[in-house]
Protein backbone atom coordinates (compact mmCIF):
# COMPACT_ATOMS: atom_id res chain seq x y z
CA UNK A 1 0.00 0.00 0.00
CA UNK A 2 2.61 2.27 0.89
CA UNK A 3 4.39 1.64 -2.17
CA UNK A 4 1.21 2.35 -4.05
CA UNK A 5 1.38 6.10 -2.66
CA UNK A 6 4.74 6.68 -3.84
CA UNK A 7 4.11 5.52 -7.32
CA UNK A 8 1.23 7.97 -7.45
CA UNK A 9 3.56 11.09 -6.69
CA UNK A 10 5.88 10.37 -8.82
CA UNK A 11 3.59 10.27 -11.69
CA UNK A 12 2.77 13.65 -10.57
CA UNK A 13 5.56 15.26 -10.40
CA UNK A 14 6.35 13.68 -13.91
CA UNK A 15 3.36 15.36 -15.17
CA UNK A 16 4.10 18.68 -14.33
CA UNK A 17 5.37 21.24 -16.57
CA UNK A 18 7.11 24.38 -15.13
CA UNK A 19 8.14 27.10 -17.73
CA UNK A 20 9.44 30.60 -17.34
CA UNK A 21 8.10 33.44 -15.39
CA UNK A 22 5.86 35.91 -17.31
CA UNK A 23 6.90 39.58 -16.32
CA UNK A 24 4.79 42.59 -16.56
CA UNK A 25 5.14 46.45 -15.10
CA UNK A 26 2.21 48.76 -14.24
CA UNK A 27 2.72 51.91 -12.55
CA UNK A 28 1.27 52.25 -8.97
CA UNK A 29 -2.23 53.51 -8.36
CA UNK A 30 -3.03 52.56 -11.74
CA UNK A 31 -7.42 52.22 -12.00
CA UNK A 32 -9.20 49.26 -11.74
CA UNK A 33 -10.00 47.62 -15.25
CA UNK A 34 -6.81 48.85 -16.62
CA UNK A 35 -5.00 46.28 -18.73
CA UNK A 36 -1.56 45.08 -17.92
CA UNK A 37 -0.68 42.67 -20.45
CA UNK A 38 -1.89 39.32 -22.30
CA UNK A 39 -1.84 36.33 -20.38
CA UNK A 40 -3.16 34.30 -23.09
CA UNK A 41 -0.92 35.44 -25.68
CA UNK A 42 2.15 35.34 -23.59
CA UNK A 43 1.37 31.41 -22.82
CA UNK A 44 0.31 30.91 -26.61
CA UNK A 45 -3.08 29.94 -25.70
CA UNK A 46 -6.50 31.21 -27.13
CA UNK A 47 -8.75 32.57 -23.92
CA UNK A 48 -11.42 30.37 -24.54
CA UNK A 49 -8.45 27.29 -23.93
CA UNK A 50 -7.74 28.72 -20.12
CA UNK A 51 -11.65 28.26 -18.93
CA UNK A 52 -11.29 24.81 -20.47
CA UNK A 53 -7.81 23.91 -18.77
CA UNK A 54 -9.38 25.17 -15.21
CA UNK A 55 -7.52 27.76 -15.14
CA UNK A 56 -5.96 29.43 -11.70
CA UNK A 57 -4.12 32.69 -10.59
CA UNK A 58 -2.44 32.28 -7.04
CA UNK A 59 -1.23 35.38 -5.23
CA UNK A 60 0.42 34.62 -1.71
CA UNK A 61 -0.49 38.29 -0.78
CA UNK A 62 -3.62 39.47 1.44
CA UNK A 63 -5.13 41.76 -0.93
CA UNK A 64 -5.25 40.51 -5.20
CA UNK A 65 -4.43 43.64 -6.71
CA UNK A 66 -4.15 42.38 -10.50
CA UNK A 67 -6.78 39.63 -11.78
CA UNK A 68 -6.97 37.65 -15.20
CA UNK A 69 -10.06 38.14 -17.15
CA UNK A 70 -11.08 35.02 -18.80
CA UNK A 71 -13.18 36.56 -21.24
CA UNK A 72 -9.98 38.32 -22.81
CA UNK A 73 -7.25 36.29 -21.58
CA UNK A 74 -5.39 39.56 -19.91
CA UNK A 75 -3.89 40.80 -17.21
CA UNK A 76 -6.06 43.30 -15.22
CA UNK A 77 -5.76 45.77 -12.41
CA UNK A 78 -8.52 44.41 -10.01
CA UNK A 79 -7.12 47.27 -6.92
CA UNK A 80 -4.66 49.90 -7.51
CA UNK A 81 -1.72 49.46 -5.55
CA UNK A 82 0.22 51.85 -3.21
CA UNK A 83 3.96 50.92 -4.40
CA UNK A 84 5.27 52.38 -0.50
CA UNK A 85 3.12 50.20 1.53
CA UNK A 86 3.65 47.19 -0.20
CA UNK A 87 7.13 47.41 -0.65
CA UNK A 88 8.41 50.71 1.61
CA UNK A 89 11.97 52.04 0.81
CA UNK A 90 12.80 48.80 -1.19
CA UNK A 91 14.05 50.05 -4.54
CA UNK A 92 12.22 47.32 -6.50
CA UNK A 93 9.02 46.60 -6.07
CA UNK A 94 7.50 42.88 -7.49
CA UNK A 95 4.24 41.14 -6.60
CA UNK A 96 4.53 37.57 -7.24
CA UNK A 97 1.60 35.04 -8.72
CA UNK A 98 1.09 31.46 -9.52
CA UNK A 99 -0.66 30.44 -12.59
CA UNK A 100 -1.81 26.75 -12.81
CA UNK A 101 -3.62 25.63 -15.37
CA UNK A 102 -4.45 21.48 -15.78
CA UNK A 103 -4.84 19.14 -18.49
CA UNK A 104 -1.73 19.00 -18.77
CA UNK A 105 -0.53 20.65 -15.74
CA UNK A 106 1.26 23.55 -16.13
CA UNK A 107 3.01 26.21 -13.53
CA UNK A 108 3.91 29.73 -14.98
CA UNK A 109 5.53 32.31 -12.33
CA UNK A 110 4.07 35.70 -13.13
CA UNK A 111 5.92 38.88 -11.54
CA UNK A 112 4.16 42.25 -11.76
CA UNK A 113 6.36 45.09 -11.30
CA UNK A 114 4.77 48.22 -9.71
CA UNK A 115 6.30 50.58 -10.80
CA UNK A 116 6.75 54.37 -8.88
CA UNK A 117 5.32 57.62 -9.43
CA UNK A 118 5.45 61.12 -7.96
CA UNK A 119 2.21 60.88 -5.48
CA UNK A 120 4.70 61.92 -2.09
CA UNK A 121 5.51 65.26 -1.39
CA UNK A 122 9.09 65.40 0.76
CA UNK A 123 8.39 65.89 4.33
CA UNK A 124 10.68 66.64 7.45
CA UNK A 125 9.37 63.85 10.71
CA UNK A 126 10.74 66.25 13.17
CA UNK A 127 8.45 69.31 12.80
CA UNK A 128 9.75 72.77 12.64
CA UNK A 129 13.49 73.78 14.16
CA UNK A 130 14.45 76.31 16.68
CA UNK A 131 17.87 77.27 17.64
CA UNK A 132 19.47 79.61 20.26
CA UNK A 133 22.01 80.78 19.65
CA UNK A 134 24.55 83.35 21.17
CA UNK A 135 25.12 86.57 19.29
CA UNK A 136 28.82 86.70 19.65
CA UNK A 137 28.53 83.64 17.34
CA UNK A 138 31.07 84.20 14.74
CA UNK A 139 30.26 84.17 11.09
CA UNK A 140 30.81 80.36 9.48
CA UNK A 141 29.11 78.61 12.64
CA UNK A 142 27.43 76.01 11.18
CA UNK A 143 24.38 74.58 12.50
CA UNK A 144 22.83 71.35 11.62
CA UNK A 145 19.00 70.86 9.92
CA UNK A 146 17.28 67.97 10.00
CA UNK A 147 16.36 66.14 6.55
CA UNK A 148 13.47 65.61 5.07
CA UNK A 149 11.87 61.81 4.00
CA UNK A 150 10.22 61.36 0.62
CA UNK A 151 8.73 57.72 0.34
CA UNK A 152 9.39 57.74 -3.34
CA UNK A 153 12.05 56.12 -5.06
CA UNK A 154 14.71 57.14 -8.01
CA UNK A 155 14.50 60.65 -9.06
CA UNK A 156 10.98 60.73 -7.45
CA UNK A 157 12.34 60.19 -4.02
CA UNK A 158 15.73 62.30 -4.73
CA UNK A 159 15.57 65.68 -2.73
CA UNK A 160 17.19 68.96 -2.93
CA UNK A 161 16.94 71.95 -0.86
CA UNK A 162 16.59 75.51 -0.70
CA UNK A 163 16.44 78.42 2.33
CA UNK A 164 14.10 81.67 2.02
CA UNK A 165 16.32 85.07 1.19
CA UNK A 166 18.81 85.80 4.22
CA UNK A 167 21.17 88.46 4.69
CA UNK A 168 22.26 86.74 7.75
CA UNK A 169 22.25 83.11 6.62
CA UNK A 170 23.02 80.82 4.01
CA UNK A 171 22.16 76.94 2.91
CA UNK A 172 24.94 74.41 2.78
CA UNK A 173 24.62 70.66 2.26
CA UNK A 174 27.13 68.29 4.26
CA UNK A 175 28.37 64.85 4.17
CA UNK A 176 28.50 62.03 6.15
CA UNK A 177 31.33 59.31 6.51
CA UNK A 178 29.13 57.03 4.27
CA UNK A 179 28.66 59.35 1.26
CA UNK A 180 24.55 60.94 1.98
CA UNK A 181 24.07 64.39 2.41
CA UNK A 182 22.36 66.65 4.94
CA UNK A 183 21.51 70.36 5.06
CA UNK A 184 23.27 72.87 7.09
CA UNK A 185 22.84 76.52 8.15
CA UNK A 186 25.95 78.30 7.81
CA UNK A 187 26.11 82.10 9.26
CA UNK A 188 27.01 84.51 6.89
CA UNK A 189 26.73 87.98 9.11
CA UNK A 190 27.16 88.31 12.95
CA UNK A 191 24.06 88.73 14.97
CA UNK A 192 23.00 91.50 17.03
CA UNK A 193 19.94 91.20 18.73
CA UNK A 194 19.17 94.01 19.97
CA UNK A 195 18.58 95.24 16.15
CA UNK A 196 16.70 91.90 15.39
CA UNK A 197 15.90 89.10 18.35
CA UNK A 198 14.32 86.28 15.75
CA UNK A 199 15.09 85.24 12.37
CA UNK A 200 12.27 83.10 10.92
CA UNK A 201 13.73 81.13 7.64
CA UNK A 202 11.93 78.39 5.59
CA UNK A 203 13.80 75.80 4.65
CA UNK A 204 12.27 73.72 1.46
CA UNK A 205 12.63 70.24 -0.26
CA UNK A 206 11.60 69.15 -3.69
CA UNK A 207 12.05 65.88 -5.07
CA UNK A 208 13.14 65.40 -8.69
CA UNK A 209 9.86 64.28 -10.02
CA UNK A 210 8.12 65.74 -13.02
CA UNK A 211 6.38 67.52 -12.09
CA UNK A 212 8.33 68.04 -8.78
CA UNK A 213 6.70 68.08 -5.29
CA UNK A 214 8.14 69.91 -2.33
CA UNK A 215 7.30 70.26 1.66
CA UNK A 216 8.86 72.81 4.09
CA UNK A 217 9.85 73.17 7.58
CA UNK A 218 10.26 77.19 9.40
CA UNK A 219 13.42 77.28 11.09
CA UNK A 220 13.45 79.90 13.69
CA UNK A 221 16.99 81.51 15.31
CA UNK A 222 16.32 83.17 18.65
CA UNK A 223 19.18 85.29 18.83
CA UNK A 224 20.85 84.98 23.06
CA UNK A 225 21.45 88.31 24.29
CA UNK A 226 24.61 89.27 25.10
CA UNK A 227 26.25 92.46 27.48
CA UNK A 228 27.23 93.93 24.72
CA UNK A 229 25.86 97.52 24.96
CA UNK A 230 27.10 100.28 27.56
CA UNK A 231 23.97 102.20 28.88
CA UNK A 232 23.46 105.63 27.50
CA UNK A 233 22.09 108.34 29.46
CA UNK A 234 19.55 110.59 27.46
CA UNK A 235 21.41 113.73 28.08
CA UNK A 236 25.08 113.76 28.28
CA UNK A 237 25.41 117.09 31.03
CA UNK A 238 22.05 117.72 33.53
CA UNK A 239 21.93 120.81 34.52
CA UNK A 240 19.59 122.86 37.02
CA UNK A 241 19.59 126.00 39.87
CA UNK A 242 18.80 125.24 43.40
CA UNK A 243 18.73 127.72 46.09
CA UNK A 244 20.73 127.62 48.95
CA UNK A 245 18.68 127.03 51.22
CA UNK A 246 17.27 123.80 49.78
CA UNK A 247 16.51 121.55 52.63
CA UNK A 248 18.10 117.72 52.19
CA UNK A 249 15.61 115.76 50.38
CA UNK A 250 14.92 118.28 47.33
CA UNK A 251 14.92 116.47 44.15
CA UNK A 252 18.01 117.81 41.94
CA UNK A 253 17.42 115.53 39.14
CA UNK A 254 15.92 112.65 37.48
CA UNK A 255 18.62 111.02 35.45
CA UNK A 256 17.85 108.53 33.07
CA UNK A 257 19.46 105.87 30.88
CA UNK A 258 18.62 103.47 28.24
CA UNK A 259 20.54 100.05 27.88
CA UNK A 260 19.12 97.51 24.90
CA UNK A 261 20.48 94.65 26.41
CA UNK A 262 17.89 91.75 27.62
CA UNK A 263 17.54 90.46 31.36
CA UNK A 264 20.63 91.52 33.93
CA UNK A 265 22.51 92.65 30.83
CA UNK A 266 20.19 95.57 30.81
CA UNK A 267 19.65 96.46 34.07
CA UNK A 268 20.63 99.46 35.32
CA UNK A 269 21.65 101.10 38.63
CA UNK A 270 22.88 104.44 39.41
CA UNK A 271 25.59 105.84 41.62
CA UNK A 272 27.87 108.81 42.40
CA UNK A 273 31.09 108.42 39.99
CA UNK A 274 34.33 107.65 41.17
CA UNK A 275 35.39 111.02 38.98
CA UNK A 276 33.21 112.82 41.65
CA UNK A 277 35.64 115.35 43.87
CA UNK A 278 35.50 113.52 47.23
CA UNK A 279 34.94 116.44 49.18
CA UNK A 280 31.42 117.32 46.99
CA UNK A 281 30.25 113.71 47.33
CA UNK A 282 28.57 113.98 50.63
CA UNK A 283 26.19 116.92 48.51
CA UNK A 284 24.26 114.59 47.18
CA UNK A 285 22.07 111.47 47.47
CA UNK A 286 21.78 108.91 44.56
CA UNK A 287 18.49 106.71 44.03
CA UNK A 288 19.80 103.29 42.40
CA UNK A 289 17.21 102.53 40.76
CA UNK A 290 15.18 105.23 39.63
CA UNK A 291 17.94 107.84 39.59
CA UNK A 292 16.43 110.41 41.58
CA UNK A 293 19.23 112.96 43.14
CA UNK A 294 18.29 115.01 45.81
CA UNK A 295 20.09 117.08 47.85
CA UNK A 296 21.78 115.71 50.85
CA UNK A 297 23.79 117.89 52.79
CA UNK A 298 23.55 122.37 52.77
CA UNK A 299 25.37 123.10 49.72
CA UNK A 300 27.05 125.94 50.80
CA UNK A 301 27.25 129.54 49.72
CA UNK A 302 25.40 131.09 46.56
CA UNK A 303 26.86 131.64 43.25
CA UNK A 304 28.76 128.22 43.51
CA UNK A 305 28.75 125.78 40.80
CA UNK A 306 29.07 122.11 41.85
CA UNK A 307 30.12 119.62 39.68
CA UNK A 308 29.72 115.81 39.77
CA UNK A 309 29.28 112.88 38.06
CA UNK A 310 26.76 110.43 37.95
CA UNK A 311 27.81 106.67 36.97
CA UNK A 312 24.74 103.99 35.16
CA UNK A 313 26.37 100.63 35.19
CA UNK A 314 24.64 97.44 33.87
CA UNK A 315 24.01 94.31 36.16
CA UNK A 316 25.86 91.82 33.47
CA UNK A 317 28.35 89.21 34.31
CA UNK A 318 30.90 91.45 33.10
CA UNK A 319 29.32 94.87 33.50
CA UNK A 320 29.55 97.81 31.23
CA UNK A 321 29.01 101.43 32.16
CA UNK A 322 28.71 105.75 31.38
CA UNK A 323 28.65 108.64 33.14
CA UNK A 324 26.65 111.96 32.65
CA UNK A 325 27.88 115.30 34.09
CA UNK A 326 25.87 117.08 36.53
CA UNK A 327 26.16 120.90 37.26
CA UNK A 328 24.64 122.38 40.18
CA UNK A 329 24.59 125.97 40.44
CA UNK A 330 23.87 127.12 43.87
CA UNK A 331 21.60 130.54 44.01
CA UNK A 332 21.26 133.30 46.56
CA UNK A 333 18.24 133.54 48.62
CA UNK A 334 17.36 136.79 49.76
CA UNK A 335 17.67 135.77 53.59
CA UNK A 336 19.52 139.26 54.88
CA UNK A 337 17.76 142.60 55.49
CA UNK A 338 19.98 145.68 54.36
CA UNK A 339 22.40 147.28 57.60
CA UNK A 340 22.83 150.83 57.48
CA UNK A 341 25.65 152.22 59.43
CA UNK A 342 26.01 155.80 60.68
CA UNK A 343 29.39 156.59 60.10
CA UNK A 344 29.71 160.66 61.16
CA UNK A 345 26.78 162.78 62.29
CA UNK A 346 27.65 166.47 62.63
CA UNK A 347 24.63 167.80 65.14
CA UNK A 348 23.65 170.09 66.10
CA UNK A 349 23.79 172.04 62.83
CA UNK A 350 24.36 176.08 62.67
CA UNK A 351 21.25 177.49 61.10
CA UNK A 352 23.32 179.96 59.10
CA UNK A 353 24.96 176.68 57.42
CA UNK A 354 24.95 176.68 53.49
CA UNK A 355 22.80 174.64 51.23
CA UNK A 356 25.07 171.68 50.54
CA UNK A 357 26.31 171.35 54.01
CA UNK A 358 27.57 167.68 55.27
CA UNK A 359 25.54 166.64 58.26
CA UNK A 360 25.78 162.59 58.24
CA UNK A 361 27.97 160.17 56.51
CA UNK A 362 26.49 156.67 56.40
CA UNK A 363 27.14 153.09 55.15
CA UNK A 364 24.55 150.52 53.99
CA UNK A 365 25.47 146.74 53.39
CA UNK A 366 23.30 143.72 52.15
CA UNK A 367 24.98 139.75 52.82
CA UNK A 368 22.86 138.63 49.68
CA UNK A 369 24.27 138.64 46.40
CA UNK A 370 22.61 140.09 42.86
CA UNK A 371 19.74 142.14 43.41
CA UNK A 372 19.20 140.41 46.76
CA UNK A 373 21.81 142.22 47.95
CA UNK A 374 21.51 145.61 45.98
CA UNK A 375 20.31 148.16 48.25
CA UNK A 376 18.98 151.37 47.42
CA UNK A 377 18.11 153.90 50.15
CA UNK A 378 15.38 156.98 50.25
CA UNK A 379 14.72 159.82 53.04
CA UNK A 380 11.47 161.44 54.56
CA UNK A 381 12.27 164.39 56.84
CA UNK A 382 9.79 167.26 55.86
CA UNK A 383 13.02 169.63 56.34
CA UNK A 384 15.50 170.99 54.03
CA UNK A 385 17.70 167.70 53.44
CA UNK A 386 18.55 165.68 51.07
CA UNK A 387 20.29 162.37 50.61
CA UNK A 388 23.37 161.76 48.28
CA UNK A 389 25.03 158.96 47.15
CA UNK A 390 28.95 159.16 47.62
CA UNK A 391 30.70 155.86 46.27
CA UNK A 392 29.87 152.69 46.25
CA UNK A 393 27.65 152.09 49.68
CA UNK A 394 27.59 155.24 51.11
CA UNK A 395 25.11 158.32 51.40
CA UNK A 396 25.95 161.44 52.31
CA UNK A 397 22.73 163.48 54.46
CA UNK A 398 23.16 167.17 52.73
CA UNK A 399 21.35 170.47 53.59
CA UNK A 400 18.71 171.41 50.64
CA UNK A 401 18.00 174.65 52.00
CA UNK A 402 18.21 177.34 54.54
CA UNK A 403 17.76 176.35 58.58
CA UNK A 404 15.99 178.60 60.56
CA UNK A 405 15.92 177.73 64.63
CA UNK A 406 13.47 179.73 66.04
CA UNK A 407 11.07 178.39 63.56
CA UNK A 408 11.99 174.73 63.70
CA UNK A 409 14.55 173.66 66.33
CA UNK A 410 14.31 169.84 65.17
CA UNK A 411 13.94 167.98 62.60
CA UNK A 412 13.57 163.86 62.67
CA UNK A 413 14.99 162.47 59.41
CA UNK A 414 13.87 158.49 58.63
CA UNK A 415 16.25 156.91 56.17
CA UNK A 416 15.03 153.71 54.80
CA UNK A 417 17.46 150.88 53.34
CA UNK A 418 15.65 148.46 50.71
CA UNK A 419 17.25 145.51 48.74
CA UNK A 420 16.39 144.66 45.35
CA UNK A 421 14.69 141.21 46.56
Amino acid sequence: MVGWRAAVLCLWISCVSVAGQLEYSVSEETERGVVVGSVAQDLRLSAASLSLRNFRFLSSHGETYFGVDLASGSLVVREPADRERLCGAKAVCVLIYELVLEDPLELHKVHVHVLDINDNSPHFPAGDVQFHIPEFLMPGARLTLPNAEDADEGSNGLLSYSLSPSRHFRLDMGSRVEGSEFPELVLEKALDREQRATHRLVLTARDGGLPARSGEVQVTIVVVDTNDNAPVFERSVYRTKVPETAPSGTVLFRVQASDPDEGSNGEIRYSLSNNTQAKLRHYFHVHPRNGEVRVAASLGPPETLLEAYIEARDEGAFSLASTAKLLVEVTDVNDHAPDVNLLTLYSPVSEDAATGTVIALLSVRDEDLGPNGKVTCSMYSGGPFKLKASFGNYYSLLTDGPLDREQVSEYQVLITASDGG
